[in-house]
């Protein structure tokens, strides 16, 4: 069976917001309101007693800038946004150091907490190559991801997070389809599942943002998905009291660890496979390159073939 009839996003017609229509609505628009709603929480207790922060920045040319910055709420994002729009753009992660503290890679999004060393990683970054890959890689999960869970016409219950190497050439996706079995899709409904990814979050320069919430609201949070909830469990259980988590555009998950700032980040991004083969779950592929990685046709069409292969 085919799930042309089953995707909400038409060609043409994509919207920036899940489908009313979709039986995922609910729980995706749930999520988004107790996260802006922890989120603003917090904001405002931090704004309570706001005390400043001395942030030393070290630029991509070595040079050195000091900014005055507020603690508990300021951002590597925000010291950037200070400087330029270059380091905006083009900072995968960050690196921090502190008296008392060790060298640190870190989310552009992290709340600093005292006074620090950042340093900004580029995607080019020697390195630190190996982090900033992971976490580009983990971001496209989280693209692919946030667009299975909100197209289709029948329920969808993602499965917990792959975690993929970057050099085994794809990322990819488990969910349970409830009213979808035995099919794989065509190369007309893997473009159109791509071209959502595109307007919905690319284009639109989708924030990755992070937020620390208690168990007990990481599990309100995730009151609709077993496979969500039985990790929170797990970790409650090995004494775990917070739990990071990420939105991007209206989707929410539990942070597979240091993820890249913006979806803007990403140059070139498509859906290889998708398949649901004697059995209620189904898996997604993709592939995907930093803005300005540069990659032939040919190469790109040849890493297409490999993620299907492996």
């Amino acid at each position: 069976m085919g799930i042309s009839s089953k995707l909400y996003s038409a060609a043409g017609r994509l919207s920036r917001s899940v489908s009313v229509n979709s039986p995922n609505y609910e729980a995706i628009t749930r999520r988004n309101v107790i996260f802006t709603k922890l989120k603003m929480d917090q904001e405002i207790a931090a704004k309570q007693s706001i005390s400043k922060i001395v942030v030393n920045v070290e630029l991509f040319d070595g040079t050195q800038k000091t900014l005055l910055m507020n603690k508990g709420i300021s951002t590597p994002l925000d010291c950037a946004k200070h400087i330029s729009r270059h380091l905006v753009d083009n900072s995968a992660l960050a690196v921090l150091s502190s008296t008392g503290r060790d060298v640190a890679t870190s989310s552009m999004h992290e709340v600093l907490t005292q006074e620090c060393n950042l340093k900004f990683l580029p995607f080019n970054n020697k390195q630190y190559a190996e982090e900033i890959n992971a976490a580009f890689w983990r971001s496209c999960t989280l693209l692919l991801s946030a667009v299975v869970e909100k197209s289709f016409g029948t329920g969808v219950s993602l499965k917990s997070f792959v975690e993929k190497d970057v050099r085994e050439g794809f990322f990819e996706v488990n969910a349970k389809m409830s009213d979808l079995k035995e099919w794989t899709a065509s190369g007309d409904e893997l473009k159109l599942l791509t071209k959502s990814v595109f307007h919905e979050y690319i284009l639109e320069g989708a924030a990755f943002e992070r937020l620390d919430v208690l168990g007990d609201d990481a599990m309100t949070i995730f009151k609709d998905n077993a496979s969500k909830q039985a990790e929170i469990e797990a970790d409650l259980n090995e004494g775990v009291q917070t739990f990071e988590l990420v939105r991007v555009g209206e989707y929410v998950d539990l942070a597979p660890g240091l993820i890249i700032s913006n979806a803007s980040q990403i140059g070139k991004f498509q859906i290889t496979h998708a398949a649901n083969k004697q059995s209620t779950n189904a898996n997604f592929r993709g592939i995907a390159l930093p803005k300005d990685q540069p990659c032939t046709s040919y190469t790109w069409d040849q890493l297409a073939k490999r993620s299907i292969s492996n």
